[in-house]
């Protein structure tokens, strides 16, 4: 037999990817508590999940496509309004820990957001008030 912890006695380690993730989630919805808005998503997938959040300052709005996570899911564009102030949106991909500033126009007191990719996986779109 052999016995790899001889042989190797300081073998580095690593946590796996799902720590980051969960790492990236728990900074990300820190102080955040449920909320009722209207935010309504066009050209979309076929189904979608949404849940709606917020802290002082800030909405969130977390989507995503329900069922199985793929490795291969790019992801469907979509459009979405949103009513009540904003003066900035901003993606959270909690996977890679990324923001991106969103194209957002704020017309008849409501956001519209578009090209927003909606994945496989919640992606966090924040409403800066």
């Amino acid at each position: 037999m052999r016995r790899t912890f001889t042989a190797d006695p300081i073998s580095p380690q690593q946590p796996q990817a799902a720590y980051y993730v969960l790492r990236n989630l728990a900074t990300a919805l820190e102080n955040l508590q449920p909320a009722v808005f209207d935010s309504q998503v066009e050209g979309g997938p076929a189904e979608l999940e949404q849940f709606a959040l917020e802290r002082p300052g800030e909405r969130v709005v977390a989507l995503w496509q329900p069922g199985r996570a793929a490795d291969t899911c790019s992801g469907v564009p979509a459009d979405m309004v949103v009513p009540g102030p904003c003066r900035q949106a901003i993606a959270y991909d909690p996977l890679n820990g990324v923001e991106q500033e969103l194209d957002m126009e704020f017309v008849h007191g409501s956001a519209h957001i578009r090209g927003v990719l909606i994945k496989d996986y919640p992606i966090l779109v924040r409403l800066l008030a």
